[in-house]
């Protein structure tokens, strides 16, 4: 698993520094005609026809990696307007042409993660949970891969973006255990859910949200409910300590969240409205601020 998650890595990386130069495109793009008199029209006509031009079964040279990168983010754009099942059905599509050379295929998954997951333009989970579920049914994936596949598709389901989040377990801050949804959201129109570790990163991130104008008069009309879950082998530790500081927030423990849930970052935002649908994920304090004081 190590040495998989290691060349994910290297490649994710060379990606990154390779988007930094000035990208070009692999291939034309398809125009849509005239008959297509929508935008969704226009844009279900390109994505359904996007790899057209490509040959998969050809090896795609390092050196290209900046204009593959470029192309897929061109890709997803264009998804964002067309109907979301035509864009899914298009990528399943280009995946099982993909197959037909592994390298090619892993490339693409991979730019995937980086673009949609690592650093995530505003589109559905459904997405890049596409490129991943193929990723882990693919028969000849050795199985360290299949697992980090699997294991991020579980994370994703539990708390994907505009459904309910998972009933996870946790403990409160006298250490008792409970349930996610014990916890009362009264008419709360929406909760934030501040998953946060016990470094100094967090600790200060803590003191920049409980401080804040915006947030607080939030919290002082009813409109919210802050909710600050601690990950972390100190979770317990860390909740028991902050109890008398944080009075006006839910302090919550939950060490092993970073399994259990989607956490691509620490401190992470997580936006839930009161039947516990994600409105929005991942964001970071400063963007839950700037919400809050726009």
């Amino acid at each position: 698993m190590r040495r998989f998650l290691l060349a994910i890595a290297l490649l994710i990386a060379s990606v990154s520094a390779l988007k930094a130069q000035t990208p070009t495109t692999l291939f034309a793009y398809p125009v849509a005609p005239d008959t297509c008199t929508t935008l969704e029209g226009r844009c279900n006509y390109i994505v359904q026809r996007f790899w057209d031009n490509f040959d998969f079964t050809k090896p795609i040279p390092a050196e290209n990696d900046s204009a593959l990168a470029s192309t897929m983010t061109d890709y997803f754009e264009i998804m964002l307007n067309a109907n979301s099942n035509v864009g899914l059905a298009s990528i399943r599509n280009m995946l099982f042409k993909a197959q037909a050379n592994q390298p090619n295929f892993m490339k693409l998954v991979s730019i995937a993660e980086y673009i949609l997951y690592m650093h995530p333009v505003s589109i559905i989970d459904d997405v890049y949970l596409t490129f991943a579920q193929a990723a882990a049914d693919a028969s000849w994936m050795k199985s360290d891969a299949k697992n980090y596949y699997k294991s991020q598709i579980e994370r994703i389901n539990a708390s994907k973006l505009g459904d309910k989040i998972v009933n996870c377990e946790l403990f409160d801050a006298t250490g008792r255990k409970m349930r996610l949804y014990d916890v009362p959201l009264d008419s709360a129109k929406a909760v934030i859910v501040f998953f946060t570790g016990d470094g100094s990163a967090s600790s200060i991130s803590r003191v920049r949200i409980s401080t804040d104008v915006g947030i607080n008069a939030a919290l002082s009309a009813g409109q919210i409910k802050v909710l600050n879950i601690v990950v972390g082998d100190k979770a317990k530790q860390q909740v028991a300590a902050d109890a008398s500081q944080y009075a006006d927030w839910t302090l919550l423990a939950m060490p092993d969240a970073a399994k259990k849930l989607d956490l691509r970052l620490l401190p992470s935002v997580f936006v839930l409205d009161e039947n516990f649908e994600i409105i929005n994920k991942n964001l970071t304090v400063d963007e839950i601020k700037d919400i809050f004081n726009s």
